[in-house]
């Protein structure tokens, strides 16, 4: 019995759905969940110019359609079938390529949490036969084009590091072989800035795993996966809440160097993203020119910045600290849900460095966003963009920014990553 059969009898939705098994050195994993895509052959093609690993690697593409799928996406579906089917027979590159076709789902509310996860389980399964449980499962998007780099650095720095568990990778809206309206690539652009001026607010409040959430740009040991008890079988955001399940066991690291670019196009498949996002964006000029004031991360790091002091604390002292907090941060939290959380927190840890990591948990990037949701809709604390986000760069110690437009707002937030995605723990 290998590291994950036993996990995989009691939790994996199919039984194997690739017959052929793995070669021996089988390192790296790539899953792709696929429904009604136009092209997934260039997202093919571009893993295939990759630079070559040590190790051997799989592509495995789940294409799949919920109950509803309409007669354009099954279509869509057959087409990417005989793209993958003429690729493998034509090509020759250092990557084993399969599909698995699942048709049309009947199990209710199927979507991309379920497709992600039938991938991402038989991973586990192929590196269960061959007794590799520090195997990579790297899950990317069918609209997706990657570095050259890109397993090459998750070999380096994920397979062969033994303290890492798990990554994200650096995601930029806009690919270069896409010829779309100016239009809508701004509207990507200032989707990207406002999610990393969240990322780099948190960061900036205390909160120790700012990561980007993204299923077409994160990576996992396959142990890891199985521990954490693996991606969930949302319809959407399952990616943001798999993620979630990663950050406490540790080891987690925002890779450097590979870069991913995706496609930008308008969608209402799932109800947030960058393809509904952009929607809104060009429906809302005000939504897309405003982001949130900068003082609102101020707040935050009243809650975020020293935890510790909160270890084995009395309730007395619990209470103390919940009064100091801002009025809005008071009136979204009631004391009573803070001190419980607290004294629960405390009474089962025993050391500061293990109160913090379940405090991060309790406390954590959902709450701090629902924070902000929160006093926008009561109190519309909104800031011109461009000024929110030289605001905030300069709040964090950044004096020389360069910011004066969105483009270079961007240009700041992106090269700030690395001081972004830093853990301790």
């Amino acid at each position: 019995m290998g590291f994950a059969s036993a996990w995989l009898a009691d939790n994996a939705i199919f039984p194997r759905l690739i017959e052929a098994d793995s070669f021996a050195g089988t390192g790296i994993i790539v899953v792709i969940p696929a429904y009604g895509e136009g092209d997934i052959s260039s997202t093919i093609k571009s893993l295939s110019e990759c630079k070559i690993p040590p190790c051997r690697c799989e592509v495995v593409v789940v294409i799949n359609a919920p109950q509803n799928a309409d007669d354009e996406s099954i279509e869509a579906n057959r087409n990417t079938v005989s793209e993958l089917k003429a690729w493998r027979s034509s090509e020759d590159c250092f990557f084993r390529l399969f599909y698995i076709d699942l048709g049309v789902s009947d199990i209710p509310r199927w979507g991309v949490g379920y497709a992600r996860k039938t991938g991402m389980d038989e991973a586990v399964r192929r590196f269960d036969t061959i007794d590799m449980n520090q195997g990579v499962i790297a899950s990317l998007d069918a609209d997706c084009i990657v570095s050259e780099n890109y397993f090459t650095e998750l070999y380096t720095q994920l397979y062969s590091d033994s303290k890492k568990c798990g990554c994200s990778i650096t995601l930029i809206n806009g690919r270069d072989d896409e010829n779309l309206p100016s239009e809508l690539l701004t509207a990507a652009e200032k989707y990207e800035l406002g999610c990393r001026y969240i990322l780099f607010g948190m960061h900036y409040a205390g909160f120790p795993w700012c990561f980007n959430t993204v299923g077409s740009a994160m990576a996992v040991k396959a142990d890891t996966y199985v521990r954490s008890g693996g991606m969930n079988r949302r319809e959407a955001g399952e990616d943001f809440w798999f993620i979630r399940k990663l950050l406490p066991l540790g080891g987690f690291f925002n890779t450097t160097g590979i870069i991913i670019n995706h496609s930008v196009r308008i969608s209402d498949r799932v109800p947030f993203g960058t393809g509904v996002s952009v929607n809104r964006f060009n429906d809302s000029q005000e939504k897309a020119n405003t982001l949130c004031d900068p003082s609102l991360f101020d707040d935050l790091r009243t809650i975020w910045e020293t935890p510790e002091v909160l270890f084995k604390c009395s309730r007395e002292t619990a209470e103390a600290f919940y009064l100091n907090l801002p009025a809005m941060l008071r009136e979204f939290m009631p004391l009573e849900k803070y001190v419980s959380n607290v004294i629960e927190i405390s009474a089962n840890t025993s050391s500061t460095e293990s109160f913090k990591k379940r405090y991060y948990s309790r406390f954590d990037q959902l709450f701090g966003q629902r924070y902000l949701n929160f006093v926008l809709r009561s109190y519309n604390k909104k800031m011109d963009s461009i000024n929110a986000c030289s605001a905030l760069a300069e709040k964090a110690g950044f004096k020389k920014t360069g910011i004066s437009s969105y483009c270079s707002a961007l240009s700041f937030f992106r090269d700030s990553e690395a001081w972004i995605s830093c853990s301790p723990f």
